[in-house]
């Protein structure tokens, strides 16, 4: 999938059409609870379709390309605008071809099931377009990732969360369709689009996934009132990682330090120098992510409310952004410092050069998914389905 042309047909679609991917249909079927034949039929649906939207796309992107031929800019987006909707009603139908093949390998106890493997895509959906952080944070995805037991006062919580949060998950999607299905319609038609239709649909966009983070939450705060009191604090790190993905990312300073750790070679004294760095440094970036997060968030809380405004007054309301990039950035700079200056030269020369650090991108520390829908689309059709 290379080519400007078709690198822009990707991204548009990217952000419109997210593929079931081979992890995912491996929770589907532990939700579904198929035994190894099942898994294998449904693996090879997957494999179909795959090779479905795949095909979709090539089409897309032959027409695509052709309307680069037309001279006239208007007819040229509006010729892009029918091969890019054209590839979204494609796609979603061959998502609901495959689900309704998968509903055909069940066995009749377990049709039932479908209903929750349904609002677990709908979530997954819901979570790439979402306003509110916390709205990423699913308490399901922070259980299995931790191997923490889904019983007893645990999958009460969940179902209950589960059964909460799908009326406003698939609103979310709705929402997006909506926004998408407007966008790619006025483009169609050489109209403009109207900025107070776009502002509502991010407005009811953002009370929705506001719902859904209050919803989190608080499932999130019954599951940590009955597990062990050690793994409290791993929930609640795993769910501020979710919630703002920019902020919690590790920094270079960060993956050095780890790296550094396991070197073979170091001597006691130098292990207990980095032990006491570490800690030093995790103090004081855990107070700026703090502030970050937070700063974050009301961002986020002002694009729910303002919709197109708030966008267009970005770069006023980020101060307290700002600051927090920068004095993250200048604090693993000093940890970095004395990282290096407790390695001997062959211990330096043996981590490698440190990361890069990210650049500021207030936007993207609001809306972290932006970009990523076309490395997650061309990345799960490029490697070839289901293993």
């Amino acid at each position: 999938m290379t080519g400007a042309a078709h690198a822009q047909m990707s991204g548009e679609a990217g952000a419109r059409v997210r593929p079931i991917t081979r992890e995912v249909v491996n929770a589907y079927a532990a939700m579904l609870q198929l035994d190894p034949q099942q898994k294998s039929a449904v693996k090879e649906l997957h494999l179909g379709y795959l090779a479905s939207i795949r095909a979709a796309m090539k089409d897309g992107n032959t027409a695509w390309r052709a309307c680069g031929d037309d001279p006239e800019p208007t007819r040229k987006a509006r010729c892009r605008a029918e091969a890019l909707m054209k590839f979204v009603g494609a796609a979603r139908a061959s998502e609901s071809q495959w689900f309704a093949d998968v509903g055909a390998v069940l066995r009749s106890e377990q049709a039932g099931l479908m209903e929750r493997v349904a609002m677990a895509r709908a979530r997954e959906l819901a979570r790439r377009h979402t306003i509110a952080g916390g709205a990423r944070a699913d308490p399901e995805l922070i259980i299995a990732e931790l191997g923490i037991a889904r019983a007893g006062a645990v999958a009460e919580a969940l179902d209950e969360c589960a059964a909460q949060a799908d009326r406003h998950a698939k609103a979310q999607v709705r929402l997006m369709q909506r926004f998408f299905e407007m966008v790619d319609a006025n483009r169609a038609e050489g109209r403009q689009n109207d900025p107070a239709d776009l502002s509502r649909l991010i407005r009811e966009l953002g009370e929705e996934s506001f719902k859904v983070q209050d919803i989190n939450s608080r499932t999130l705060r019954q599951v940590m009132d009955v597990v062990p009191e050690e793994r409290r604090d791993d929930i609640a790190r795993a769910a501020k990682r979710l919630s703002f993905p920019t902020v919690y990312a590790p920094t270079p300073f960060e993956g050095m330090f780890s790296r550094a750790l396991r070197l073979a070679d170091l001597s006691a004294d130098q292990r207990a120098e980095l032990e006491a760095l570490g800690v030093r440094h995790a103090r004081e970036a855990d107070s700026v992510r703090s502030v970050w997060a937070g700063a974050v968030g009301e961002q986020q809380r002002r694009l729910a409310d303002l919709g197109l405004v708030a966008l267009a007054t970005l770069g006023e309301a980020s101060r307290d952004v700002t600051e927090s990039h920068t004095r993250m950035r200048d604090l693993d700079a000093r940890s970095m410092a004395r990282l290096t200056s407790l390695l001997t030269d062959d211990q330096r020369a043996a981590l490698g050069v440190p990361d890069k650090p990210p650049e500021m991108n207030t936007l993207r520390d609001m809306l972290p998914e932006i970009g990523k829908d076309q490395e997650a689309t061309e990345r799960e059709l490029a490697e070839g389905g289901s293993p």
